[in-house]
C-alpha cells in the first residue's frame, strides 16, 4: 500500500512523493557529507566586529577619563568652598571695617554688628535718650518761665 506525501521546498515548487521515493531521498540525504563549522558563526565581518570592539573600548576609556576629571573638579570645588567658608567665618568673627561695611559681601556682618548693638546697648541708649529729653524739657521750661539765666546752674 502506497501513500502519497506532500513536501514543500522554500526554493522550489511543491512535489508529490510516494513512500518509496521519500525513503530513497532520505537515504541520499543521510549519505551526503555535511560541512560543519566548528566556530558556529559567520566570520566574514570579523574585521567589523574588531573595529567596533576597539571603538567601544576607546569610548569606555574616554568616559573613565571624564569621570576622573569630574571627580577632581568636585573635589576642587569642595576644597574651595571649605576655604571660602573659613574666610567668611574669620570675617564674620572680626567684623567689617568701617570702609567695608557697605560692601555687599559684608551686609550680613554689618547686620550682625547692629543686632549685637541692639541687644546689648538698647537699654543704655534708651536711658540716655530719655535723660537728654528730660534735660531739654527742663531747659525749655525755664526759658519760657523767665529764669533762663539760671537754667544751667542746677545742671
Amino acid at each position: 500500500m502506497t501513500s502519497r506525501h506532500t513536501r514543500s521546498n522554500a526554493q522550489g515548487p511543491l512535489h508529490q512523493l510516494t513512500n518509496d521515493e521519500l525513503a530513497r531521498l532520505e537515504r541520499q540525504n543521510r549519505q551526503q557529507p555535511r560541512t560543519t563549522d566548528t566556530n558556529m558563526g559567520d566570520h566574514g565581518n570579523m574585521d567589523d566586529l574588531t573595529a567596533a570592539l576597539a571603538l567601544i573600548q576607546q569610548q569606555m576609556q574616554t568616559q573613565q577619563q571624564q569621570m576622573l576629571q569630574m571627580q577632581q573638579t568636585i573635589q576642587n570645588q569642595q576644597q574651595a568652598a571649605q576655604e571660602q567658608a573659613a574666610v567668611n567665618a574669620a570675617r564674620e568673627e572680626r567684623g567689617a571695617f568701617i570702609g567695608e561695611r557697605n560692601l555687599p559681601r559684608n551686609f550680613a556682618t554689618a547686620r550682625n554688628m547692629m543686632n549685637k548693638m541692639n541687644t546689648e546697648q538698647l537699654s543704655e541708649l534708651m536711658a540716655f535718650y530719655h535723660l537728654m529729653g528730660n534735660i531739654c524739657g527742663e531747659v525749655l521750661e525755664r526759658k519760657l518761665h523767665g529764669n533762663g539765666n539760671e537754667c544751667f546752674k542746677d545742671l
